[in-house]
């Protein structure tokens, strides 16, 4: 008799206005909310929270069939522990996010912050406890559907509560100085990504775009020997005429003079702003500037650019 008047009022909380409000509020909230500012970041951050730790364990009970005390302790306990591992444990947060992409793009935010939410849940299970019992009626097809079409609904707030923001990418810089006095001839280093060669005499000049030229000795064919490496940021093309070597260097054009010893060479002349300054010189493959943050050509050039994820609503977390 107490199982079934323990149930029966979870089944009035699982089927109240109020449980029905709180799974409303957070699919509204994450959809909504969250990207047009109307509310404070913080408070748009925590409304979810607060929505799900109220209705996910009443949820959670109706679906044990909670007749017992032991079955509602599990519903409430649950919840609670995942929600902690997950704003606590990284990599269990990245695992979550995983599964739940399975059925759309999701992030999950790992905060521990977000646990200021948890004293939620003794007022769902004071709502359950204080609640007049329902009548039972589990087996009547008008609540069948209604049982089907919440629990969908709910499924589906919870797979959807957290839409994967846009990549973007940040410029990293490097000062205008620091830029114009990087470039050195150096011994040999090894090549990564492969630009432009020219061939001159002996010699093999191998551009690694954005990084520098490679210098390497062709006399022998069989035995190609890498001499120096001329660090030139920002390099995308090189020439070689006479006893001069030409090379951009994103805005500027340097004018090394080639030694007989290709380690003994050096700067002879830079040109500066020969060229247009095209700070989407660095992105690479698949990274476009219309997903960037604005370049601020003050600081300096940009070397590279760092992928983010844009979180719509963190400035109002921090």
């Amino acid at each position: 008799m107490m199982g079934n008047r323990l149930f029966n009022r979870v089944q009035s909380a699982f089927f109240s206005p109020l449980t029905l409000g709180a799974i409303g509020l957070m699919f509204l909230n994450d959809q909504l909310l969250k990207w047009v500012h109307i509310l404070p970041g913080f408070l748009t951050g925590k409304l979810s929270d607060v929505a799900f730790l109220f209705f996910a364990p009443i949820v959670l009970a109706y679906l044990l069939r909670a007749g017992s005390r032991f079955r509602l302790f599990i519903a409430f306990v649950l919840p609670a522990v995942l929600f902690t591992a997950v704003n606590c444990l990284p990599e269990l947060s990245r695992i979550l996010a995983g599964g739940l992409s399975l059925f759309i793009p999701s992030r999950l935010w790992c905060d521990p912050l977000d646990l200021i939410a948890l004293p939620v849940m003794p007022f769902s299970l004071a709502f359950i406890l204080t609640r007049r019992p329902a009548a039972p009626t589990l087996s009547s097809p008008r609540t069948r559907l209604a049982e089907i079409a919440l629990l969908a609904s709910t499924s589906f707030v919870c797979v959807a509560t957290s839409p994967a923001p846009p990549v973007l990418y940040e410029p990293v810089y490097m000062s205008w100085n620091d830029f114009r006095s990087a470039v050195k001839v150096l011994p040999p280093e090894s090549i990564g990504r492969r630009g432009k060669i020219y061939v001159k005499g002996d010699y093999l000049y191998v551009s690694e775009p954005n990084r520098g030229i490679h210098v390497i000795d062709v006399r022998d064919p069989a035995r190609p020997a890498a001499r120096a490496f001329f660090r030139v940021p920002g390099n995308l093309d090189v020439a070689v005429k006479g006893s001069a070597l030409y090379a951009d260097s994103f805005t500027d054009l340097l004018v090394f003079c080639l030694a007989q010893e290709p380690e003994d060479s050096f700067l002879v002349r830079r040109i500066e702003n020969v060229f247009p300054y095209d700070p989407g010189q660095t992105l690479g493959e698949g990274e476009f500037m219309s997903n960037t943050r604005n370049v601020e050509k003050n600081k300096g050039v940009v070397i590279a650019w760092r992928q983010i994820m844009e979180d719509p609503w963190k400035e109002g977390r921090r």
